[in-house]
């Protein structure tokens, strides 16, 4: 489901990005928008599945550490000594938080900016309407 929703996303995005300046059908364009709008939903469940993913990943490395450090202080270590010996044993729980992370970063830096283009297109379509009115009323350009 991800793969469809990346790829629909990014052929209407650079469907968008290789508009001619002249473009002015607004049909097509609140069309568009409104597709991009619906899989931008639909990515919205992609970011809350990578939330999700990196709460987990963190609060199992957080709890495996607290459980380890305790077990090592009740068997007798110092505090610094288990603190490290803790730290140590959970350092592929650290990495996977990471790389949790990191793909959290990744699709919230995406969300955003379909957000921009969504902005951009609603702004195009404005532009577009107005202009078609002031040429309905005789107040527009007249370019042939």
């Amino acid at each position: 489901m991800t793969d469809n929703i990346a790829q629909d996303i990014e052929k209407t995005v650079q469907w968008y990005k290789g508009l001619k300046k002249d473009f002015n059908d607004v049909g097509l364009l609140i069309s568009s928008r409104r597709f991009l709008s619906c899989r931008f939903y639909d990515f919205g469940h992609v970011v809350s599945k990578a939330k999700n993913l990196y709460n987990v990943s963190e609060w199992k490395r957080k709890a495996e550490y607290i459980v380890k450090k305790q077990e090592l202080v009740t068997a007798g270590a110092a505090i610094s000594k288990a603190d490290a010996e803790a730290e140590d044993y959970v350092k592929d729980l650290r990495y996977d938080e990471m790389v949790a992370y990191s793909e959290l970063q990744e699709v919230l830096l995406q969300y955003d900016g379909v957000r921009e283009i969504l902005s951009a297109m609603q702004q195009h379509i404005s532009f577009l309407k107005d202009e078609r009115r002031s040429e309905f009323s005789g107040t527009g350009s007249q370019e042939s």
